[in-house]
């Protein structure tokens, strides 16, 4: 048990490298029975509790990236950290986060399953920290709501150290095209990295956007 809910434990391959993780079972069933009072005026689903594809690409893209060890990461909606963790195997002095409580749980177990460290965070990305700068910024599937995409990147403007990119993937949702509209109006340039995932007997067509400002 882990955050007072049953789990079991699963293993993914990233850029070689096992990665071992603990996750709720029937995770689909935890979010349909999401009560009225704790959906809420924000729409709180516990969406973090299952295991995207999104996620396994993103840290497989970052994973491949050069010179990634000893560098800052902070992970935004975390869910079950599997960029984060990925990034703190390569060597990286990772920071994960999510807006519940119950996924840093998770997290840390998982931490703990492959011998890493990571320091774990409740955080709100319309609140960003003050004082902290970071490498990297990372993030698996969180464009699907369009009122978010100016928070992530107000987030991240803040966050990124000079010269700093905003790594985010996306499994082609229609509402990253108006993510990205906002991104270039705000002045960001992107590159996209188009990734396939092969995943639970399915294969799954996920973008990895790269983010930089001048």
């Amino acid at each position: 048990m882990i955050a007072h809910l049953p789990c079991e434990t699963d293993a993914i391959t990233i850029a070689g490298q096992l990665l071992l993780l603990w996750r709720p079972i029937e995770a689909e069933k935890l979010v349909l029975e999401t009560t009225q009072s704790a959906f809420g005026e924000d729409e709180r689903l516990p969406y973090w509790a299952m295991l995207w594809p999104a996620s396994i690409a993103l840290a497989n893209f970052f994973v491949a990236l050069p010179e990634v060890s000893g560098k800052r990461v902070l992970e935004l909606g975390a869910g079950l950290g599997v960029a984060g963790l990925a990034a703190a195997q390569a060597g990286a002095h990772v920071v994960i986060t999510d807006w519940y409580d119950e996924p840093l749980e998770f997290v840390q177990g998982s931490a703990r399953l492959n011998g890493l460290e990571v320091e774990t965070r409740h955080l709100d990305w319309r609140f960003p920290p003050a004082g902290e700068q970071y490498d990297f910024i990372l993030g698996a599937d969180l464009l699907y709501e369009r009122r978010n995409h100016a928070p992530i990147l107000a987030c991240a403007a803040q966050l990124l150290a000079p010269g700093g990119r905003l790594l985010l993937s996306d499994p082609e949702r229609h509402p990253s095209l108006f993510f990205l509209e906002t991104a270039r109006e705000l002045g960001w340039t992107f590159v996209a990295h188009a990734r396939t995932v092969a995943w639970e007997g399915g294969t799954f067509a996920t973008n990895c956007w790269d983010l930089s400002r001048a």
